[in-house]
Parts: C-alpha cells; structure tokens; sequence
C-alpha cells in the first residue's frame, strides 16, 4: 500500500498514483503505519480529490493529527473528506478546520 500511495505504482504511468478517490478506512496495525500512510499521501497522490479515514484513529495522539494536517494541507485541491469514527475531540476538530481554511472541502 505504502509503494502504491507513494508513486510506485510502475513506470508505464510515470510511477504516479493518479487515484481521484483514496478510501484508507479501517486500516489494520494503524497506529504503527499512520505517519508513513500520511507521508505518502503529503508527498504524493496530485490527482486526489476525495479522502476517506474512516474508523482510523487521528485524533488519539497529536503527531499523528499533525502528520494528516500536513498531507491535507498539501493538497489543495481536495474537496471531500470523510473522517467518521476518527476519534477527533473539540482541539482536533479546531486544527482540523484551520488546515481546510483554504480548501474546497
């Protein structure tokens, strides 16, 4: 998944990942893959447009937020999220709304 996201997805498209729609919901061990997941996304997926989180924990510890702020603020174009079931309280919900300040979403 982490080769893929990042653009290894072959050379006969260039390497890019050209997904429009990126459900990353309910992903298995992912406290020990978050901050790669959202490093491949900060520095990869150009043609992304929706986001999907759901059930995965980004509000628990405030790394792991910041690492996702960064990938989403890297994304301008995005302009649909879904972050169901994230764990996100009043502060992250607050910083959350910062990063999207500027974005379509």
């Amino acid at each position: 998944l982490l080769l893929y996201l990042r653009g290894g997805g072959g050379e006969a498209d260039g390497g890019a990942c050209r997904a429009r729609f990126v459900d990353l919901s309910r992903l298995g061990r992912w406290p020990s893959v978050s901050a790669e997941i959202a490093s491949a996304v900060r520095l990869g997926m150009r043609a992304m447009r929706s986001l999907t989180l759901d059930g995965n924990a980004i509000g628990g510890a405030g790394a792991v937020l910041e690492s996702w702020c960064s990938a989403i603020e890297a994304h301008p174009g995005l302009q649909h999220m879904s972050l169901r079931d994230t764990g996100l309280n009043d502060a992250n919900v607050e910083r959350l709304a910062q990063v999207l300040r500027d974005h379509l979403v």
